[in-house]
């Protein structure tokens, strides 16, 4: 029980981390002999392979490859991007590698968009929306918020003003995403408030002076990153 002071968030997938059957099964057969560990750095070594030499545009997170892609391209993704990003996510996970589902979850879905916009012959704006309407599902199959999400996405992706044209087919789409995830058995996942905190001014300049730390360290990070690749 936390006393009145402290609080904690409780995430979880309704009690169960899924992630999809196929890759919930490599994870626990790979999970259930310690000999296991030792693929891990294979599997990131293949992982790193298939992003930086085979398929460059399935690298990092995910999420930034879409928007740049929205922005500077019409959409145009490639269709390479899409076994890529799940051959080197399950790798990375089922391995034993720190990554996310929710960008490559959104990396696909905005591919599979793509692909769809490239067989109909979809000119740039019809190819953009639909694309949107790709990564609203796969964010919302993932987070289980549908609509905060579409709206969320269109704010961000259009930096305050929402997009008339694509705001109804991101909620349809964003709604299939979700009911789908659903109907294959993928719970989204949840996040529980065991407690808040007292708010007082101790804790306002907690948070003020948390803000600043964790953003110098994440600056220090990402230009770590940054020159990595660059000596690379």
């Amino acid at each position: 029980m936390a006393d009145s002071g402290s609080w904690y968030w409780d995430a979880r997938w309704n009690d169960q981390h899924q992630l999809c059957p196929a890759t919930d099964f490599f994870i626990d057969t790979l999970g259930a002999a310690s000999w296991t560990y030792w693929l891990l750095p294979l599997g990131l070594g293949m992982s790193a392979w298939i992003t930086s030499a085979l398929v460059p545009e399935a690298g990092g997170q995910g999420m930034e490859r879409v928007i740049r892609a929205i922005h500077l391209q019409s959409g145009k993704i490639s269709w390479q991007v899409i076994p890529a990003k799940i051959a080197a996510t399950v790798l990375t996970i089922g391995t034993g590698g720190s990554a996310g589902n929710v960008g490559p979850c959104i990396q696909i879905g905005s591919g599979l968009a793509s692909c769809i916009a490239d067989v109909f012959q979809f000119n740039a704006l019809d190819r953009k929306t639909l694309v949107i309407c790709g990564l609203r599902a796969g964010f919302a199959s993932i987070l289980g918020t549908p609509l905060a999400r579409a709206f969320f996405w269109i704010e961000a992706l259009f930096v305050g003003w929402l997009a008339s044209q694509v705001l109804f087919p991101s909620v349809v789409a964003a709604l299939g995403g979700y009911l789908t995830a659903q109907f294959f058995g993928m719970p989204a996942m949840m996040f529980v408030a065991s407690a808040f905190p007292v708010m007082n001014g101790t804790l306002l300049l907690l948070a003020l002076v948390g803000g600043v730390v964790f953003g110098r360290c994440s600056l220090v990070f990402v230009e770590c990153l940054n020159g990595v690749k660059r000596l690379t």
